[in-house]
């Protein structure tokens, strides 16, 4: 669903303007947060100035949720190798995955499991492109904008359904996978995305926001998907930028 296409022609010029006029974001991201002047998106009171730097918000890289890389830890079973059991990896990869997976056995099974959540809870994901144990990658978000008080992530969408995250856990679509990245690093304060697509584009179902935040209760990952998820048309953030 994120498209670059849609980040090149429509959101880095729209946004990189909004910027321009104001940086601090006094007049434009309380209005991109109302529904009465932005139909559909996410309600939240945003106190204080943007305090991300222009030049910072655009294509942020963050590390993948390591509450997510530690649940695939524990939970080898719920993992699916890539090409149907084909793909193949550097040699010490493939044979920690291997041993993760369970193929040599419940010793090592066991072993790599507790290697995997030790590294994870040293803080490790930061830093784990190459790792064996990095199911998910990083995640490139479009436009990053943060306050005092919110993490927004802010998403150029095509108007087609979303594409998974990653090879090794279908079903978890890069917009829950993005969802979940705000959260972890938005730490005491609310968190939220914006999609915007030219034409309205279908909610996720209750079933397929379980099936991505499986690492969270059923209930709270629900709520996510119901709360701080907004969809936006381009139409309405033209409009906002000739108002102000």
């Amino acid at each position: 669903m994120k498209s670059d296409v849609a980040f090149e022609q429509r959101m880095k010029p729209i946004f990189g303007e909004l910027f321009r006029r104001d940086p601090a974001g006094r007049m434009w991201l309380p209005a991109l947060l109302s529904p009465q002047s932005a139909p559909g998106s996410v309600s939240y009171e945003t106190s204080g100035a943007i305090i991300t730097k222009p030049e910072d918000a655009f294509l942020r890289k963050y590390p993948p949720p390591a509450g997510f890389l530690r649940w695939l830890a524990l939970h080898p079973g719920r993992l699916t190798w890539p090409d149907d059991g084909m793909r193949r990896f550097a040699p010490e990869i493939q044979l920690a995955r291997e041993e993760h997976i369970g193929d040599f056995g419940p010793t090592p099974w066991r072993a790599r499991k507790a290697e995997a959540a030790a590294a994870i809870d040293r803080g490790e994901t930061c830093d784990c492109e190459g790792k064996w144990w990095a199911y998910e990658g990083p995640a490139t978000i479009h436009c990053a904008v943060e306050t005092d008080s919110l993490l927004l992530f802010i998403l150029g969408a095509l108007d087609k359904p979303p594409g998974d995250a990653g090879e090794w856990y279908p079903g978890r679509c890069e917009i829950f996978r993005d969802l979940d990245v705000a959260r972890e690093n938005a730490g005491q304060r609310n968190f939220a995305i914006l999609l915007i697509s030219d034409s309205p584009l279908e909610r996720p179902s209750r079933a397929e926001a379980v099936r991505a935040l499986h690492h969270l209760p059923p209930d709270e990952a629900e709520r996510f998907a119901r709360e701080r998820i907004g969809y936006l048309l381009w139409a309405d953030v033209r409009k906002l930028l000739q108002e102000r």
